[in-house]
């Protein structure tokens, strides 16, 4: 949902029941251009191997959306003779075979499959397919991945932020807002607080900031409640890109100082809230304060865009 008002997050609503039942609400499971399930696997992938990971991804959405009960005799006979021919006319990477090969066996035996089993191998395939700029993809098995263990939180935070970080903002929203109910009554907390952040994250990029910024103080509050240190410094370090955005240089400062404290020294997020701060200062022509942390920085940008970015930042300071 793309409006400026915050929807239902799931945190208040639930039925009247003698054990509390969070609400949970449903998630959007395709986008609206994507015509035929999974059709992203057969683009990106492609060949053999594409239409191989195209019907086991189709074999999981199936048992996971069927009963328990009618799994037994969800595939025809010799469907798991079929899956084995496509395998072995399929070259696939070895980094995922295992996987493949267990996707694969599902329709040997779908009452006897186990839901964990299944979303970790479907884990394994979206992090082989994000590796390798197939997003689509990734996005499809992740998702799998949560459908067959739906009420697990952490799966479909992992959709969320997989949709976060491909752009998919609606998509993502409906699974960080599904994923909030799930962890609540799960108590996992470390999830719980994770969406938040990531919501913050994405009202930010739509540059709706009251809502971005609520949502980062749910987040930091959830962490201080329950240890997170590192989730609170994120929470923080979104704060301080928001009152950096809307000119509040000052506030912008305690909330960098506040951030790095709950990082913490060796934290992998540090050395960006470091160069964000430096840049800061760059802007404010205060370069004697920022090239030193900037010099800090360095060794620590490996990736070849984000060394660049300290470079140039080092090259104004100095």
């Amino acid at each position: 949902m793309e409006s400026n008002h915050e929807a239902g997050s799931g945190e208040a609503a639930y039925l009247p029941e003698p054990k509390r039942r969070w609400c949970v609400p449903p998630a959007i499971l395709r986008e609206p251009t994507e015509t035929l399930e999974g059709t992203h696997v057969l683009e990106e992938i492609g060949g053999a191997a594409g239409l191989l990971l195209w019907q086991a991804l189709r074999d999981v959405t199936l048992w996971a959306g069927t009963e328990p009960a009618a799994r037994r005799e969800l595939f025809a006979v010799g469907a798991g003779a079929h899956r084995q021919a496509l395998f072995r006319a399929a070259a696939v990477d070895g980094e995922v075979e295992m996987a493949v090969t267990t996707l694969c066996a599902l329709a040997d035996d779908p009452a006897a499959a186990h839901p964990a089993l299944l979303a970790l191998v479907c884990g394994q395939v979206a992090q082989w397919a994000e590796a390798r700029g197939a997003g689509g993809t990734a996005l499809s098995f992740a998702q799998a991945a949560a459908l067959a263990q739906p009420e697990d939180a952490a799966c479909a935070c992992t959709v969320g932020a997989l949709a976060l970080r491909l752009g998919r903002l609606t998509r993502a929203e409906s699974w960080l807002r599904r994923a909030i109910g799930l962890g609540r009554r799960a108590r996992d907390w470390n999830t719980y607080a994770a969406c938040y952040l990531d919501l913050g994250v994405l009202y930010r990029r739509r540059e709706v900031y009251p809502a971005a910024r609520r949502f980062f103080v749910k987040a930091m509050r959830a962490a201080r409640r329950h240890g997170l240190s590192g989730v609170r410094g994120a929470a923080l370090h979104g704060m301080f890109r928001i009152a950096l955005t809307e000119g509040r240089t000052d506030e912008a400062e305690r909330l960098a100082r506040g951030a790095s404290r709950a990082y913490g020294k060796g934290h992998p997020h540090l050395p960006q809230l470091l160069q964000d701060l430096a840049a800061l200062w760059v802007d404010q022509e205060r370069y004697a304060r920022a090239l030193p942390v900037l010099l800090r920085v360095l060794p620590h940008r490996r990736d070849p865009a984000e060394r660049v970015a300290t470079l140039a930042l080092l090259a104004r300071a100095a």
